[in-house]
């Protein structure tokens, strides 16, 4: 029962980057406060992900130190935000499957459990793609 809720609120979590990333292709008026959003939005979940580092089984200070390191990584995708948009699609680009990786290597769920597993490798996937699809409306000539 516990994992359904997981699942639910994290396929329900999903669904403001997909949100975000098809609004600009619908009108590009919208694709400067779209990408903005889903900029902002991705680093809060980098913090939250970060967060749940600590709480991994076995506890370790890297661990920790990860979790730490996800902070920061927000507040620089938080500034980039405001300074320079490009830079903050691309951190978070390669935050989420790089995050996906250490927790693989580091939380003992990754081995024990394989429904949570294969949840969070489907939603940093959906996330991944996301932001490719934001970084292709930029680089799109046609846009």
């Amino acid at each position: 029962m516990f994992l359904k809720t997981i699942q639910f609120f994290g396929y329900l979590g999903v669904l403001p980057f997909i949100f975000f990333t098809i609004a600009p292709w619908l009108s590009s008026d919208f694709f400067e406060i779209s990408f903005k959003a889903i900029t902002f939005y991705g680093g809060i979940i980098i913090s939250f992900l970060g967060g749940t580092a600590w709480g991994w089984a076995p506890n370790s200070l890297n661990n920790i130190r990860f979790g730490i390191g996800c902070t920061f990584i927000n507040l620089i995708v938080i500034f980039f935000v405001f300074s320079n948009l490009l830079v903050a699609l691309i951190i978070c680009f390669l935050a989420f499957p790089l995050i996906l990786f250490y927790e693989s290597q580091n939380n003992s769920a990754f081995k024990t459990d394989s429904e949570y597993a294969e949840m969070r490798r489907i939603l940093t996937l959906l996330v991944t793609i996301c932001y490719f699809i934001c970084l292709a409306f930029i680089f799109n000539p046609y846009t």
